[in-house]
């Protein structure tokens, strides 16, 4: 018993006194938590794509863009003289709906030619209206259209804070050339026959039908004086 005493003490004095033997803790790896970035999708802005600044115009022309933005309510597409000072602007089509495609067909062959402004106004929900303006448009219907035409240029005009890269690049478009007028060709149609017309060969015939007659007269005239006459040599006989 005194020798198991002494083994077991023995044991523990060991054990206290080995280096290295320690309690170990479990070690806790923190792990990392990620944060996705959220990239803010452009807001839609009304904008007017065609016609493009500068460019020339003749006849029904299609007018492209959108409308779409958030709290839209109403829309209006106008035009207005370039230079003209009092900013009179001209209605060619409003809508309570947004639309994305074909605003509207501006006939210009109705207006004078010169240089003239369209307006795309956008009203909105509890904000202020967006409006985007295509200057430098040059209707040119009934006079010859200038050579060297200027690059179109967009110079939109917002009333409201918009992010600049949702603004469309400036896309040309190709003028319908005039349809040309058909030239007319008079075509002469033939009057018909004239029934109291008298033709040469009824004419020799009708001459000669009276000379017989009025031979004939004669020799019966000279008949009667030669019958007359001798009526009357019997008589004083």
């Amino acid at each position: 018993m005194r020798r198991l005493l002494v083994l077991f003490s023995f044991i523990l004095l060991q054990c206290a006194l080995a280096p290295g033997v320690s309690a170990q803790r479990p070690t806790i790896t923190p792990t990392t938590t990620l944060t996705p970035t959220v990239t803010p999708t452009p807001r839609p802005v009304p904008v007017i794509r065609l016609p493009a600044a500068g460019q020339a115009l003749q006849g029904v022309i299609e007018v492209k863009g959108s409308t779409i933005t958030d709290g839209f309510a109403s829309s209006e597409l106008l035009f207005a003289y370039a230079n003209d000072t009092s900013q009179t602007w001209f209605l060619i089509a409003e809508d309570t709906r947004p639309i994305s495609g074909t605003l509207a067909l501006w006939d210009t062959t109705t207006l004078t030619d010169g240089d003239y402004t369209l307006r795309l106004l956008v009203n909105r929900l509890g904000a202020d209206p967006i409006r985007f303006e295509v200057p430098g448009l040059r209707v040119r219907n009934y006079s010859p259209i200038e050579t060297g035409t200027p690059a179109p240029t967009l110079t939109p005009t917002i009333t409201s804070t918009v992010d600049p890269n949702s603004l469309p690049t400036a896309t040309p478009t190709l003028i319908p050339s005039p349809s040309p007028i058909p030239s007319l060709t008079p075509t002469l149609t033939p009057l018909p026959t004239n029934p109291a017309e008298l033709s040469e060969q009824g004419l020799t015939g009708g001459l000669m039908s009276g000379a017989l007659g009025a031979g004939a007269a004669l020799v019966l005239l000279g008949f009667y004086l030669a019958l007359r006459k001798a009526l009357r040599r019997s008589y004083h006989v």
